[in-house]
């Protein structure tokens, strides 16, 4: 079955292209858009997608409080924000607020589709330059939050491939760990640090978000 994917926009022009972009995959369908914050609130519980592309800025509220408030209506839709902002504070609110993944709009077709599928799969596609944002954050702040005191040394290595929007295979393949191993220190991790997804532990590793 394909993938049904949701987008919140007020972009016309990049809502179409967005949608042409999911429905040339032939494993995803565009099943609704939406261009504001009530559009949202009354279209995504009907259509029931599996991922969202959710922007930061609509003209009548935040797509990062959005998250929030339709997540409890939504469990197993997994939210992708989708923004022109790459500053650390909306990225943390993102990922805090329950987003699974962060692009930037300047994405390229190929990049916005496997982050959906990636999306889906569980894991954390983020854009490039995020991902350094939050590197950057690890070496600007060397001193661990609390949250990481009993991580290993390779647990560590883990979580930084993590922040890079690495699937477990990749993670596998850089550290030179089989994928049994990789999903292990994953689920010792995700118990350490109290979460239940990457993007939880990204910002509660990384940043130091309770």
């Amino acid at each position: 079955m394909s993938i049904k994917v949701s987008i919140v926009e007020d972009n016309s022009d990049l809502c179409e292209e967005l949608s042409q972009t999911i429905d040339s995959d032939p494993a995803l369908n565009c099943i609704s858009v939406s261009c504001n914050v009530q559009s949202a609130l009354e279209d995504l519980p009907k259509a029931n997608p599996d991922v969202v592309l959710m922007d930061i800025r609509l003209p009548d509220g935040s797509g990062i409080e959005l998250v929030e408030t339709l997540q409890p209506k939504l469990p197993h839709a997994q939210f992708v924000m989708l923004s022109l902002y790459k500053d650390s504070k909306n990225v943390l609110d993102a990922l805090s607020s329950g987003a699974i993944g962060y692009l930037t709009k300047d994405s390229s077709r190929s990049e916005i589709t496997q982050a959906i599928h990636a999306a889906h799969a569980g894991e954390s596609p983020l854009s490039g330059a995020v991902a350094r944002k939050v590197i950057n954050n690890i070496h600007l702040n060397r001193e661990k939050p609390r949250y990481a005191a009993n991580l290993s040394a390779r647990e560590r290595e883990v979580m930084e491939q993590v922040a890079l929007g690495k699937s477990d295979k990749q993670i596998g393949a850089t550290l030179h760990i089989s994928l049994p191993t990789v999903n292990t220190h994953l689920k010792r991790i995700f118990s350490k640090l109290e979460v239940h997804s990457r993007a939880e532990a990204i910002s509660r590793y990384f940043m130091g978000k309770s």
